[in-house]
């Protein structure tokens, strides 16, 4: 693949589907090269900023200041990061079934699970019309659960021949 096309980022047509592939994987591998890089070429600078923060964090503790101004350089301040994570679901979920507290959930479903829930409808819908019965639109809409929407599309990715790095 010549250079022109790596940065136009278009596939010529005369191209084999063999070189397609090559060409891709290829640039694939050289875009990790370069994250890989640029990691290694900035660490000492984010490594430095972490040393200086930690310093600036320090003195602030030290002379009880919230904030520190610079009237040529600009402004240190502390900000509380805050996250939230639920490790005893079961336990959570039991607290918001019990106080109605369904605005603290994000709206999400795990996706392997639903996915599951899914492939069993549809075997247990296949089952049935094997056996003969009818299947109404309403139990062919069950396949997942109440406001629940599916997607899906099919890309195009490439893989390494095998035993090739």
């Amino acid at each position: 693949m010549d250079a022109q096309s790596e940065t136009q980022g278009v596939a010529q047509p005369e191209l084999t589907d063999d070189q397609l592939i090559e060409g891709y994987i290829a640039l694939r591998d050289k875009l990790g090269v370069k994250k890989k890089e640029y990691n290694e070429l900035v660490k000492p600078i984010t490594d430095t900023m972490a040393a200086l923060q930690a310093e600036m964090h320090k003195r602030m503790l030290a002379r009880k200041l919230d904030t520190v101004r610079s009237r040529t350089a600009g402004t240190a301040f502390f900000k509380e990061n805050e996250g939230i994570t639920c490790p005893q679901w079961d336990q959570t979920l039991e607290w918001l079934k019990k106080t109605q507290r369904w605005d603290m959930l994000d709206a999400g479903l795990n996706k392997s699970a639903t996915l599951r829930y899914k492939e069993q409808q549809e075997e247990a819908l296949k089952a049935k019309q094997d056996a003969g019965e009818t299947v109404t639109p309403e139990e062919a809409q069950a396949v997942l659960p109440p406001g629940v929407k599916y997607t899906s599309f099919i890309e195009v990715q490439f893989r390494r021949p095998s035993g090739k790095a």
